[in-house]
């Protein structure tokens, strides 16, 4: 079989009933989604030829030795890719010591019928994957693997809320409006510490999601700390259906709110903004606080409303190389409509690539918070059992090269955020009027 392969960009997770969402697909079934294809599929056609003893080694690895390698791109689909393995040019670390050890206890070790090997593999794959310490490269097991699909084509189960693993603790970014988790009170920066009275720090951003998460229909009694003052919480899980594109006009100005870069983005987007400028706005603002990224096509697809076709997105700095994203269509709204981006510190990833970009064009404003940060993006490769490797392939800069990773883009406006009104809103109106 093929891997499935995808680019992401994000770094915030909404807890549901199977994993945190990482940004991953499952076996690609729509046109939305990247799919696997042995046809070459555009003119820029690596070909490889494994030998015979490579491809019985990669069989038995579950994954395909086919020959090809293509990608296609069109304005309305992310992206087709197939992709080859040839034999392996680095073998396992102590490759020797690690088959004696499985073979001493598959031949001596008394409790034998305890020996899973499909379990041992996989805890060899975390393993190798957490040695990295890096927080956004992850080894997924079928299970978590699955629901990314779900949450990428708009609808999850669990609490509704983006959290990060901050200082080795599950803290809430910000519930989905209208979740479970909102109507039972979580605020942005509740600390979990607790699930069920089960002590969930410093257990790994994995396990930690895993005793919050569950079916719909069952609850859960988060112990938090919010502040320095701790509390419960009892939240009833449910299936949530993520508002990923909201559109509003406040008087002439159209607010344009994505909660998330998904498939609902990369599909629906520009007709949304076709019929917005069709009614001749005077200003347009963007809202992406509390957006955490997604799909780094998506984030092409929403830039391209705004600056002229062709127009660099971001600069993909990896190991091969330097590669530009840019646009491929021609923009939606008219350029004489001015536009303020609204971003706060929730806001990551391809949202910061998209706030970066049209600051660098010099086509909006920026107003709110200085970004979350997150500058990698990450690869998606899928194997025949539905688990999956999450991995940073690349760091991203904006098109006048300002690094992002761990620092963030600063607004032209800088205005905290304010539980009582929204100070953020009412500035970027302010400059619209």
């Amino acid at each position: 079989m093929f891997f499935s392969r995808l680019r992401v960009a994000s770094s915030l997770f909404v807890l549901s009933l199977l994993v945190p969402a990482g940004l991953f697909t499952a076996d690609a079934v729509n046109a939305q989604t990247p799919t696997l294809t042995a046809a070459a599929q555009s003119s820029s056609v690596r070909t490889l030829s494994p030998n015979a003893a490579s491809r019985r080694a990669l069989r038995q690895s579950g994954i395909s030795s086919r020959r090809g390698v293509t990608r296609s791109q069109s304005s309305s689909s992310v992206p087709t890719i197939s992709v080859t393995i040839t034999k392996p040019q680095n073998i396992l670390p102590d490759q020797d010591m690690l088959q004696a050890v499985w073979q001493l206890l598959n031949n001596q070790y008394l409790y034998n019928a305890k020996i899973d090997s499909k379990e041992a593999a996989y805890k060899a794959a975390e393993a190798m994957v957490e040695s990295l310490k890096d927080p956004y490269t992850m080894f997924l097991r079928p299970a978590p693997a699955q629901e990314f699909k779900d949450q990428i084509g708009g609808q999850v189960t669990g609490i509704g809320a983006q959290v990060e693993y901050k200082d080795n603790v599950l803290t809430i970014v910000a519930p989905i409006s209208g979740s479970p988790a909102e109507k039972a009170g979580l605020k942005p920066g509740d600390k979990i510490l607790e699930a069920d009275g089960l002590n969930i720090t410093n257990i790994g951003f994995l396990e930690s999601v895993s005793k919050v998460r569950g079916p719909k229909g069952t609850s859960v009694k988060l112990h938090i700390d919010r502040g320095g003052v701790e509390m419960d919480i009892t939240v009833m899980r449910d299936t949530i259906k993520l508002p990923e594109i909201d559109v509003s006009f406040q008087g002439s100005v159209a607010v344009v709110r994505l909660s998330q870069f998904g498939e609902t983005t990369d599909r629906e987007l520009r007709g949304m903004l076709e019929d917005v400028s069709e009614r001749k706005p005077t200003g347009l603002i963007l809202d992406l606080r509390n957006n955490p990224g997604g799909l780094l096509h998506a984030a092409d697809i929403v830039v391209s409303n705004f600056l002229p076709k062709g127009s660099t997105v971001a600069h993909i700095v990896s190991r091969s190389g330097d590669t530009p994203e840019t646009t491929r269509d021609e923009p939606t709204i008219d350029a004489d409509v001015p536009v303020v981006v609204l971003v706060n510190k929730g806001s990551a990833s391809a949202a910061e690539i998209t706030a970066g970009a049209l600051q660098d064009a010099k086509r909006a404003t920026v107003v709110g918070e200085q970004t979350f940060g997150k500058g990698t993006v990450q690869q998606i490769l899928q194997f025949r059992d539905g688990s999956e490797l999450k991995m940073t392939i690349a760091e991203w800069e904006t098109p006048l090269r300002r690094k992002i990773n761990g620092i963030g883009v600063k607004p032209d406006y800088i205005i905290p955020a304010n539980d009582v009104r929204d100070d953020q809103m009412a500035k970027a109106l302010e400059l619209l009027r």
